[in-house]
């Protein structure tokens, strides 16, 4: 009797295993209690987008930097793209300078072309 109680049990948690394993598409459950799910690649985007609003913003705080002229791209985890034609070299290594302060920035990829 023991054997079939202990066989029971293991299969059990495999099963609960087995579930929780399938849960893993969504990041954050619904939007605001709705219908919708949240997925992760949708957080993973808005965050991005936060990230890439800051660093324009700090950028263009800065008039030396000529931010009109830049792009700025966030590629995930903390990576930033800049690119486009900054005035000069000092105009370049104030933005990458400027970025690398930026909370949230972990690391700056410089493709502007003077």
């Amino acid at each position: 009797m023991k054997n079939y109680h202990s066989r029971t049990v293991f299969v059990g948690l495999l099963m609960a295993a087995a579930l929780a394993g399938c849960g893993g598409s969504y990041g954050g459950g619904y939007v605001g209690g709705g219908r919708h799910p949240v997925y992760q690649s949708d957080v993973s985007e808005a965050a991005g987008q936060g990230l890439e609003a800051r660093v324009r913003n700090a950028l263009a705080s800065d008039v030396r930097v000529g931010a009109e002229s830049l792009t700025v791209k966030a590629q995930g985890d903390g990576v930033i793209e800049l690119g486009g034609n900054p005035k000069d070299m000092r105009a370049r290594d104030l933005a990458i300078e400027i970025t690398r302060r930026v909370r949230g920035v972990r690391t700056v990829l410089n493709n502007m072309v003077l």
